[in-house]
C-alpha cells in the first residue's frame, strides 16, 4: 500500500456559459441568401457581392422557379432574390408559389424596369424591395439588410422615375384628345391659324386649347409647354416630310 500522500487533482475548470460555438450557430446568426436568375453570370454576379460579407451566407441559386421549387423543401433562405422577368413565370407569380414554402422569407426583385404599375404590383404581391439590375455592391448589401429587418422599400432613383411615370399617366387622362391631337401640332411647330386650318376650328378655339394645355402641363408659355410634352414623352417630335404629308 502506498501511504506517501497524493496531491489532490485540480478541479476541472467549467465551461463557458451558452452553448459552445459551432459552425451551425455562426451561419444561422447570418442572413440566408438565395438567387433566382436564369443567367448564370448574373447570379454569379450576386454571389460574389453578397458571400463576402461577414452577415450574409450564400445559401444557393436556381436558373427558373421550377428549379427553386424542386429545391424549396431543402432550404430556409431568408432573402430571396428574383430576377422580375425569370423563364416559365413572372416574378409576381413566382413570388406566389414560393411563399408558401418559404413564409418567412424576404423577397427582393431585381428589374431592369422601372414601370410604375410593374413595381406597384410586384409590392402589392408581396415584394419587400424593387432594385434596378444595375445596382451596385453597397445599394445591394444596405437593401438586403433592410429588407432582412423588415423594411420595404424603392431606391430613391427608381421611387423618382415612379413618380415621373405616374405624373405622365395622370396628363394622358387630364388632356382630352383633342388637346393631344393640338399639342402634337404644337409640337411641330404650327402656330394658331395653321393648327385652326388642320383641326378646321376656329383660331379663338386654338387659343383656348392651347391655354389649357399650358395649364395642365404648368408651363409659362407655348414653348416651355411642348418640352415638358416632349420630356414626358407625350408627343414626339416628327421629320418635316412626314409631318407635312400628314
Amino acid at each position: 500500500m502506498n501511504l506517501m500522500a497524493q496531491e489532490p487533482t485540480p478541479p476541472m475548470a467549467a465551461p463557458p456559459a451558452g452553448p459552445l460555438p459551432t459552425w451551425t450557430d455562426e451561419a444561422a446568426s447570418k442572413m440566408r441568401i438565395y438567387a433566382i436568375d436564369e443567367q448564370p453570370l448574373c447570379r454569379r454576379g450576386l454571389a460574389a457581392m453578397l458571400s463576402g460579407d461577414p452577415d450574409c451566407l450564400w445559401a444557393g441559386e436556381a436558373a427558373s422557379v421550377t428549379e427553386a421549387l424542386r429545391l424549396a423543401s431543402e432550404l430556409r433562405p431568408d432573402v430571396v432574390l428574383i430576377d422580375h422577368q425569370p423563364p416559365v413565370c413572372d416574378a409576381v407569380a413566382a413570388m406566389a408559389a414560393l411563399q408558401p414554402m418559404w413564409p418567412g422569407a424576404r423577397f427582393v426583385l431585381l428589374s431592369d424596369r422601372a414601370d410604375a404599375a410593374e413595381v406597384r404590383r410586384a409590392l402589392a404581391s408581396g415584394a419587400a424591395c424593387v432594385l434596378p439590375n444595375t445596382v451596385g455592391q453597397a445599394e445591394l448589401l444596405r437593401s438586403v439588410r433592410a429588407v432582412h429587418a423588415g423594411s420595404r422599400l424603392v431606391p430613391q432613383a427608381m421611387a423618382a422615375a415612379l413618380r415621373v411615370r405616374d405624373r405622365e399617366a395622370q396628363l394622358r387622362n387630364d388632356l382630352t384628345p383633342r388637346e393631344m391631337a393640338l399639342l402634337e401640332l404644337m409640337a411641330q411647330g404650327l402656330d394658331n391659324r395653321a393648327i385652326a386650318q388642320a383641326m378646321t376650328i376656329s383660331v379663338p378655339t386654338v387659343k383656348f386649347h392651347v391655354t389649357n394645355i399650358m395649364a395642365k402641363l404648368h408651363a409659362s408659355n407655348r414653348t416651355a409647354a411642348v418640352l415638358a410634352a416632349l420630356r414626358m414623352k407625350l408627343v414626339k417630335l416628327q421629320p418635316v416630310a412626314e409631318a407635312q404629308g400628314r
